[in-house]
C-alpha cells in the first residue's frame, strides 16, 4: 500500500485538521453547475480537479516553478472574471422573477429573459470548465493520477470531518468545553501526513461520538 511523506502533504494535514475550531465552510471548488442527479457519478469531480486541490497537495505532487505560476495565473484570472459574470446572472435571475410577477405576464418577454438568464449560466460554467481543463492539461498524468488517489482516500476523511464539524459547532453554541480535545487536532494532522486515512476516520468517528454525546 502506498504511503504519503508527511513533509510532502503536510500542507493538506494541517489544513484539514483545524475541524474542531472551524464551522463548516462550502468548499470553493468551481466546477459547472447545476449538480448531477443524487445517485449518479459526477463526471466533473472524478475527472477534473479544483485549484483548492491543487494548491493544497502542492507539495506532495510536486509542483514546478511553470506549473505553480500558471496554477497562481489561472486562479487570478478566476477570481478576476467571475465576479461580474455572477452579477450579471443574479441580475438576469431577478428580473425573470420579477417578469412573471405580473398578474398576466408578457409569454415573450418572460421567454426572452429566461434565454438571457442561460447565457450568463452559460458563460459561468464557460468560465469555469474552461479554468479545470486548462489545470489537468498543466498536470503530469504521474501528477493526475496521485490527485486522483488522494481525493479517493480522503473521501471518508471529509465526510466524518464535515459531520465532526457540524458537533463541534453545536458544542460550542451549548457553551460546552471541548479544550480536551485539542490534542486531536495534531492527531488528525499526523494520521492524514502519514496516509493512514483509515486510522483518521476512526479518529474522527470517536471524536464525534464525544461531541454528540449528552451532557
Amino acid at each position: 500500500m502506498k504511503t504519503y511523506d508527511p513533509t510532502k502533504i503536510i500542507t493538506l494535514a494541517c489544513i484539514t485538521a483545524n475541524f474542531l475550531y472551524a464551522a463548516p465552510q462550502p468548499t470553493p471548488s468551481p466546477r459547472p453547475d447545476p449538480a448531477p442527479q443524487r445517485g449518479r457519478p459526477d463526471p466533473f469531480g472524478e475527472n477534473l480537479f479544483p485549484p483548492d486541490l491543487i494548491m493544497q497537495a502542492a507539495p506532495m505532487l510536486d509542483l514546478t516553478e511553470d506549473q505553480k505560476q500558471q496554477l497562481q495565473s489561472e486562479v487570478r484570472q478566476m477570481h478576476d472574471q467571475m465576479p461580474g459574470l455572477q452579477s450579471q446572472l443574479k441580475e438576469d435571475n431577478e428580473k425573470l422573477v420579477d417578469l412573471t410577477k405580473d398578474a398576466r405576464p408578457n409569454e415573450a418577454v418572460v421567454l426572452a429573459q429566461a434565454d438571457k438568464v442561460s447565457e450568463s449560466e452559460s458563460a459561468v460554467k464557460r468560465l469555469q470548465l474552461g479554468m479545470l481543463i486548462r489545470l489537468k492539461n498543466l498536470l503530469t498524468p504521474e501528477q493526475q493520477a496521485q490527485l486522483k488517489e488522494l481525493k479517493t482516500k480522503m473521501t471518508g476523511v471529509q465526510a466524518k470531518m464535515a459531520r465532526a464539524q457540524m458537533a463541534a459547532q453545536r458544542a460550542r453554541q451549548e457553551g460546552r468545553d471541548i479544550s480536551s480535545l485539542e490534542d486531536t487536532r495534531s492527531q488528525l494532522g499526523t494520521l492524514i501526513g502519514q496516509g493512514k486515512f483509515k486510522e483518521a476516520e476512526d479518529l474522527l468517528d470517536k471524536v464525534t461520538e464525544q461531541l454528540e454525546a449528552k451532557k
